[in-house]
């Protein structure tokens, strides 16, 4: 997965990055009143590219963990709550059932999702893959005396 973002600050071999959500607000008809669509991302990702601040850059992220992630919130919890329901169906009356169903429903949910915070900060990294225009520029275009001193 790859997104465009502006360099704030580097310290060390890391960066804090602004992320605009342009993708997914751009092809949306109510923009102009939705309250995500002007929102910023800030996040430190990691600049072994040696990325300035000012800089326009490519990150890029690996999803190679987002479809289990994906099963452990999302379906784990449902088929959990299918098999709570058939199994105390059988033994007890329906509405029981019913309240031990949303019971473990809910249990696997919040299992689950402590399971995906806990385990996807680790491995989710996020690098900074390319730098597309080199900032801060002046008025007419020309690269500031920082951004030619690095050249």
């Amino acid at each position: 997965m790859t997104q465009q973002a502006i360099v704030k600050s580097v310290a060390g071999n890391t960066a804090k990055v602004v992320v605009l959500r342009a993708d997914a607000c751009g092809h949306c008809a109510e923009k102009s009143f939705c309250l995500g669509c002007a929102k910023t991302i800030t996040a430190v990702v990691k600049n072994d590219i040696g990325a300035h601040p000012g800089d326009k850059v490519t990150l890029e992220s690996s999803s190679k963990h987002i479809l289990l992630y994906s099963f452990l919130a999302f379906l784990l919890p449902i088929i959990a709550g299918i098999a709570a329901y058939i199994i105390t169906s059988a033994v007890w009356d329906k509405s029981a059932a019913a309240f031990v169903t949303v019971g473990v429903f809910l249990a696997v949910f919040a299992l689950t999702l402590i399971i995906t915070r806990l385990f996807s900060s680790k491995d989710l990294e996020i690098h900074i893959v390319q730098i597309d225009r080199m900032g801060p520029y002046d008025k007419d275009g020309s690269l500031s005396e920082s951004a030619v001193r690095r050249i």
